[in-house]
């Protein structure tokens, strides 16, 4: 419970936000989309299962924890780092450097999942030789993460989870279940080393134990070192589909590239293999000479430990290494490459206007964030009202949305002149007042009124919030030479005047003047939960979502200062909540450190003095 609380903050507000995002849901009726298949698909409750299960770990992948490069370790062109490309034919050599490290099941990978060649060994045994539950709770949770890291390779377990177990439908990489494996195995392993350090000519008299656990890891090893060609297909699906279609229209000679690259990728899992053998055979020669009675059980754990970690330091350094240690101003220069482009659109001062940069994957793209307010850009767990608008209006470049966005600059790649920007006059800017409301009923409806509604004289709002609105009444519009000529009376149009007068992410300053009350529209994404509206300073206006995916509030008339902030009451709530479960947790740390001397100081008082 102390945990919980003060982790509560962490866990509640990831929860809630989890709830407004992709991973939540959607309200939209779904359609089928066409030529936008990296966009995420929702369920009514949570993610699309195609896009849940895209990284599934293989099952004959699942025995990278043996051998890390079984199945070619991260993502990469071959050209870059692998030794077997000297063997390669010099007429081959562009085509097979080019072709992917790694060919597994998954899109791709930044690395395999390793647990240790002898860790694994152990197990293994653990399995036979450790006695009590402790051991089936490690063994089903590796059982169980491993089963659900194949994904659509165990089709029935994984729909089990995603239709059953709540908030699994929330993660989209079910590889990364592994980590359940990554504690329960070495734990295992762990447990097996004690019960060997204890009995060792017990475990070793144990020939099914011990020979079981040599057959599931050394023996594998050694069949692979020797022939892995043998037992791998050594290409992915997707390439044997490439190369298929390259023997009908290509004059390439297909069959000797594909043989090349086997060879390579052959020569890759070949000296992972003999590696974890090796690492398994030293390790075993202390657990031999520790029964023998010729080492002690210190040194026997030191070199057992010495032994893995250099075996786990050394393929982590394959995938961080000092490469990937550059001076941050690198780093920088990378992440923020200023173009000529940037520097023009920068010369506007104005703190609120966004870019849309039409030369990149606007939406799978964070680069143009470095350097601009973005319409664009990438989030694993994007707001699922925002995603809604990429997909059923952005998508399709509605010029209106765009302006509510406040899209002022658009960025395109020219085929003669490179990277161009264009100037969008009409955007709306940070706000604007509105003349009338569309009332819609359902999110659907609310979504089709996008497309024909003029956004900057007309909100589409949901019914439900007319009780927030229920003082609202129609400001009369801007007069026509038609309606003048044959209505004298009509009243004047409304004015009003909207000025932005300070702007950060959590708090925005804005001094407005209507002669009327009206409604307000925010170019700002409508989050229900944290944000607060203050008028003059003192009364607190409701926030209601206008546009799909705006915020709005119903102004009064005169001139008025309004403050735009985020701060959540239930942060405020969980944090103290924390800061208690921190206290009492330092107490109870504190009493179990004295609560020793006490008893040894009891104990010399009730000892009868002689």
């Amino acid at each position: 419970a102390i945990a919980i609380g003060i982790n509560g903050s962490n866990l509640y507000h990831t929860y809630e936000y989890g709830q407004e995002t992709i991973r939540g849901g959607s309200e939209l009726t779904p359609e089928a989309t066409e030529g936008n298949q990296q966009q995420v698909q929702a369920t009514a409750k949570g993610l699309d299962k195609e896009y849940i299960t895209a990284w599934s770990y293989g099952k004959g992948e699942t025995f990278t924890l043996l051998i890390p490069n079984l199945y070619g370790g991260a993502s990469g062109a071959l050209s870059e780092g692998s030794a077997n490309m000297e063997d390669v034919p010099a007429e081959f050599q562009q085509i097979i450097g080019g072709m992917n490290h790694y060919w597994g099941d998954q899109p791709f990978t930044a690395g395999p999942v390793y647990v240790g060649a002898f860790v694994f060994f152990l197990f293994l045994l653990g399995i036979f030789i450790v006695r009590g539950p402790l051991k089936w709770a490690l063994l089903a949770g590796t059982a169980l993460s491993i089963a659900l890291a194949w994904g659509h390779n165990m089709m029935w377990l994984t729909d089990l989870f995603i239709d059953y177990m709540p908030l699994y439908n929330k993660f989209r990489t079910v590889s990364s279940v592994l980590v359940v494996a990554e504690f329960t195995i070495p734990a295992l392993a762990v447990l097996a080393l004690v019960e060997f350090a204890r009995h060792p000519k017990e475990v070793l008299q144990d020939k099914v134990a011990v020979y079981a656990s040599l057959a599931l890891t050394l023996l594998p090893c050694l069949v692979l070192w020797l022939v892995p060609q043998t037992f791998l297909g050594l290409m992915s699906d997707a390439e044997h589909e490439m190369f298929r279609q390259a023997m009908g229209n290509s004059q390439l000679p297909v069959s000797s590239i594909m043989s090349s690259l086997k060879e390579v990728r052959a020569g890759i899992v070949s000296a992972d293999a003999i590696r974890s053998a090796i690492v398994i055979i030293l390790s075993l020669v202390p657990c031999v000479l520790y029964a023998q009675g010729k080492i002690k059980k210190s040194l026997l754990f030191a070199s057992i430990g010495v032994i893995t970690l250099c075996d786990l330091w050394l393929v982590d350094k394959r995938y961080l290494n000092d490469d990937l240690f550059i001076p941050k101003e690198s780093v920088e220069a990378q992440a923020r490459p200023v173009t000529a482009v940037d520097k023009a659109i920068a010369e506007d001062k104005d703190p609120h206007y966004r870019v849309m940069n039409l030369a990149v994957n606007s939406f799978n793209d964070a680069t143009t964030s470095a350097n601009h307010r973005s319409v664009g850009g990438y989030h694993a767990a994007k707001l699922r009202r925002y995603q809604d608008l990429i997909e059923r209006q952005l998508a399709k470049q509605n010029m209106e949305v765009y302006n509510m966005l406040d899209t002022r600059y658009f960025i395109f790649a020219d085929q003669e002149h490179g990277l161009q920007y264009q100037k969008n006059p009409e955007a709306f800017g940070p706000a604007w007042f509105v003349n009338d409301i569309r009332w819609v009923t359902t999110a659907d409806e609310e979504m089709s009124a996008l497309d024909d509604t003029p956004l900057r004289t007309t909100a589409v709002v949901d019914k439900r919030f007319e009780g927030e609105l229920s003082s609202y009444k129609a400001a009369p519009a801007a007069a026509t030479t038609d309606s003048l000529a044959t209505d004298s009376l009509q009243p004047a149009p409304a004015i009003g005047q909207v000025e932005l007068l300070s702007y950060a992410p959590s708090q925005a300053k804005y001094r407005v003047t209507t002669d009327v009350p009206r409604l307000l529209v925010f170019s700002e994404i409508y989050y229900p939960h944290g944000w607060h509206l203050t008028l003059d300073g003192k009364s607190e206006l409701p926030l209601v979502r206008a546009d799909y995916t705006l915020r709005a509030a119903y102004i009064p008339a005169g001139t008025h200062e309004l403050t735009m902030t985020f701060d959540p009451a239930s942060i405020h709530r969980t944090e103290l909540v924390a800061k208690i479960c921190t206290a009492l947790l330092a107490l109870l740390l504190l009493a179990s450190l004295v609560q020793p001397f006490l008893k040894r100081k009891d104990k010399k008082a009730t000892t009868p003095q002689h």
